[in-house]
């Protein structure tokens, strides 16, 4: 089956052209995709896929829609793109629940969707404990409880309805003819109590394709809002879509960096440049300059070059850690005491309490950890010290980093590698890396890469590895 799908974002012009190299149909591209790939033509109507940049990180792209669309998807990213992590909704964004009320808190009213909690916010009114409501997620959910909404809405091929009154229409709706027919068609219909959201695809369609859309939804609303009086509670009514996030790695970046290049001039590491906000328009220069015949090498090298003399000796360096659960962590930033263009060491303090991963050693007030990263490696090696005394190494696996001025960015692998002052060696967390295997999380790629790189960093360890003297020396004397 030909899935349609429809992309936007920073990754439009890589990832288009790979789904249609798949086999997949491409719904309402830009204008700017549709002259690099030269489609002459395009599909415009409702997309059973849709691709969208994460509006809260640059590095991830949002996949929602149909089940069978977006695991067909999945299985071709995960196919042609390397060491991406894919994390589920676990949620459906648009499931409807005939929910219970359980108690009023601050954040909002606290509901069972069956056997789970949810969080109504912004009720439409005040319920009481026990009552039965009506209510739908939002959006997706990555983890805790997901956010519920009582104003329900239904969403057809060609519009969307929900309780309320008025019509608005898609900005690309121009045609004031056009707005004048679909209003005379919901006085037609008799549509009454709903608030109409007609959405581009509605453009070029027949009057009669419109008006069945709509028919069908007020009768699907109608027969949903007879449910409090007549099902149980709790229960799902309507299980929505699907929705994932995925995680493009550095190496990931490199991948759609060669397809985008076949299509249009493209500079090495434009994907990870795009996603440093302060260099998009360089980057937009440089690739100028590359369609004018100039040496794509030499100028990826020379910005390169030139956002490595950014990071200035003594600046402050913040590391984005994102792990396999999906979240990101901002770790205990530090200030850069070595850097030349390979290799980094970051001098971190430690002012506060706690106990330090993997080696199970108190944290004193005033520890110094000199974090060790180098470009292109993956690993990013920890040397904890108390008042010049070793506590311990601790060797984190992870995607190799992604360096800007004042950012770190790597996808942390769950396993990780810890040396005590003993000189004791031990490989942690084997079984998490297996359980995100299990999950889907990672695919068999990155899961054969993180062994192979947990055992490198376990034998370098042993021997051969950068004795800590002698980093220690270096760092002390700059």
């Amino acid at each position: 089956m030909c899935f349609k799908i429809k992309v936007r974002g920073i990754y439009a012009t890589a990832l288009t052209k790979l789904l249609l190299d798949a086999g997949f149909g491409i719904v309402d591209p830009s204008l700017e995709v549709k002259k690099r790939l030269n489609l002459e033509y395009a599909i415009y109507e409702e997309p059973d896929a849709y691709i969208m940049q994460d509006d809260k990180d640059p590095s991830r792209i949002l996949v929602e829609g149909d089940g069978e669309a977006c695991r067909a998807l999945i299985d071709t990213l995960r196919r042609e793109i390397p060491c991406i992590a894919v994390f589920e909704s676990k949620f459906n964004p648009y499931s409807i629940y005939l929910a219970k009320v359980v108690a009023g808190i601050d954040e909002g009213i606290l509901v069972d969707i069956g056997g789970v909690y949810g969080l109504l916010v912004g009720a439409s009114r005040n319920y009481s404990v026990g009552e039965k409501v009506l209510v739908q997620i939002q959006s997706p959910c990555w983890g805790g409880i997901p956010k519920l909404s009582d104003n329900i809405v239904l969403r057809g091929k060609f519009t969307r309805i929900s309780q309320g009154f008025g019509i608005e229409f898609d900005p690309r709706i121009k045609s004031e003819e056009v707005k004048k027919d679909l209003v005379r068609l919901i006085e037609r219909i008799g549509l009454k109590g709903f608030k109409v959201y007609f959405s581009a695809y509605s453009m070029g369609r027949s009057i009669a394709d419109i008006a069945m859309d709509l028919s069908d939804l007020a009768s699907k609303y109608l027969r949903i809002c007879r449910e409090p009086s007549e099902g149980d509670a709790p229960r799902i009514i309507e299980h929505g879509i699907k929705a994932f996030l995925v995680e493009f790695t550095s190496v990931s970046k490199v991948k759609l960096d060669e397809i985008r290049s076949s299509t249009t001039p493209t500079i090495e590491g434009h994907h990870s440049f795009k996603c440093y906000e302060d260099l998009g328009r360089i980057v937009d220069f440089t690739e100028y300059l590359i369609a004018r015949g100039f040496d794509r090498k030499m100028l990826s090298d020379m910005v390169k070059g030139y956002i490595y003399r950014s990071i200035g000796l003594g600046s402050k360096m913040d590391f984005m850690h994102v792990t396999l659960t999906g979240k990101v962590l901002k770790l205990r930033p530090g200030t850069v005491k070595f850097f030349d263009g390979r290799s980094m060491i970051v001098r971190r303090v430690f002012t506060g309490k706690g106990v330090y991963d993997g080696l199970n050693i108190p944290i004193s007030s005033g520890d110094v950890c000199y974090t060790v990263i180098e470009d292109g490696s993956w690993f990013i090696r920890h040397i904890y010290l108390s008042q010049g005394e070793l506590k311990g190494e601790y060797v984190n696996v992870n995607t190799p980093p992604e360096i800007f001025p004042g950012i770190v960015r790597y996808l942390d692998l769950a396993v990780d590698v810890v040396k005590t002052p003993d000189g004791d060696i031990r490989v942690l967390d084997l079984d998490e890396l297996e359980k995100f295997l299990s999950e889907g999380v990672v695919g068999r790629d990155l899961y054969e890469f993180a062994l192979a790189k947990a055992r490198e960093a376990e034998n370098r360890l042993k021997s051969g590895w950068k004795p800590i003297d002698e980093i220690l020396r270096y760092v002390e004397s700059i």
